[in-house]
């Protein structure tokens, strides 16, 4: 399998936003230089992406009987970023019942990745 020699990321670590480039050392996969970073965090975060990327994922989730009828959610931690897409297909077929707490856990340890899907918003009875 060839591999692309020079990838470019902007880091996500914080908001200041490094233009990162990530060089392949020699075929091996895991050696490559990452330049551009302005901080150890941008070095991470390049290691990160590179051999294993991970998402924060947030969705909404279908409530009835409630005074809204979506509930946002998000994952309690990072996830692998390619669940992200079949975790948001998968909560939208999802229908909850009125009343929810912010903070409740409405999946645990979603795709056995060790991270709950948690509601970001109280929704009271309509």
């Amino acid at each position: 399998m060839s591999r692309q020699k020079t990838v470019e990321k902007i880091c996500i670590s914080c908001p200041v936003g490094c233009h990162l480039k990530i060089e392949w050392a020699d075929e091996s996969p895991l050696h490559y230089i990452i330049t551009g970073n302005g901080c150890k965090r941008g070095l991470a975060y390049g290691e990160n992406e590179m051999r294993h990327p991970m998402r924060m994922a947030t969705t909404t989730i279908y409530v009835k009987g409630g005074i809204v009828e979506r509930l946002p959610v998000k994952t309690s931690k990072p996830i692998p970023k390619a669940l992200v897409v079949p975790l948001c297909q998968f909560l939208e077929s999802m229908e909850l019942k009125a009343p929810i707490a912010i903070g409740e856990v409405i999946i645990k340890n979603i795709f056995n990745t060790g991270a709950d899907v948690v509601s970001c918003r109280t929704i009271h009875v309509l």
